[in-house]
């Protein structure tokens, strides 16, 4: 069946819209979902890639899954967008914790934020100032947890979610006066009653059999390694 076109959306705003899609997670997107996505023929994708190669040159990677092209961004430099792709990466991921408690509208408008935000930081003077570069991550909430200290498990678990890898996590669980190692490979982050949960399986020793569906709260890991 031929893609359904949207002759209404001009080439401009859907290479604005393909752009941002690609920028914002860094996943692979393939050419047949987006032809799909953006009512286009796969001919318009494959041009539209060219004209955001032609300016962020190797940062933008294409290849070839069971016959099917794929796209990804996958560095965006400081000199470019003036914001660490991964600082941009932790916003879409805020926006996704918040997206199930927000309307449509605050949806989109958060999402037109965070692409505004990275053209502005693409102006060198405004990128240069310390304010403007300095991480913050932190959540403000009635007996809120500070995540500050697990920041480093929080990005180790949402790579392992990305790549599809497993961790060797030490988790300390309520009540228990030592930790234990978890083989855990995560499928997602998602916050409930104002905390952080990794929702995942463990693993078998040889990491190729699933043996329980496992439910680990962030603020408890006390360790993670990928492997």
């Amino acid at each position: 069946m031929p893609p359904k076109i949207d002759p209404d959306t001009t080439p401009g705003a859907k290479l604005l819209r393909m752009f941002r899609k690609l920028m914002l997670d860094g996943r692979r997107h393939f050419q047949i979902d987006l032809a799909e996505e953006f009512q286009c023929s796969p001919q318009t994708i494959i041009r539209l890639a060219g004209e955001i190669e032609l300016v962020i040159g190797a940062s933008l990677e294409s290849g070839l899954e069971n016959r099917r092209r794929w796209y990804q961004i996958k560095t965006i430099s400081r000199s470019r967008l003036g914001l660490d792709f991964e600082e941009l990466r932790y916003l879409s991921v805020c926006r996704d914790l918040a997206a199930p408690n927000l309307p449509e509208q605050v949806r989109e408008r958060v999402d037109d934020t965070i692409f505004n935000l990275s053209v502005l930081m693409a102006d060198q003077g405004f990128a240069e100032r310390e304010k403007a570069q300095k991480t913050q991550f932190a959540f403000f909430s009635k007996g809120r947890i500070d995540y500050t200290p697990h920041y480093a498990h929080l990005e180790k678990l949402l790579q392992a979610v990305e790549e599809r890898r497993v961790c060797l996590v030490r988790y300390k669980a309520a009540g228990r006066s030592e930790d234990k190692e978890h083989r855990f490979a995560p499928s997602r982050i998602v916050s409930m009653n104002s905390a952080l949960y990794a929702l995942g399986a463990d693993v078998t020793e040889n990491f190729r059999e699933v043996r329980r569906l496992t439910t680990l709260a962030i603020h408890r890991i006390t360790d993670a390694i990928l492997t």
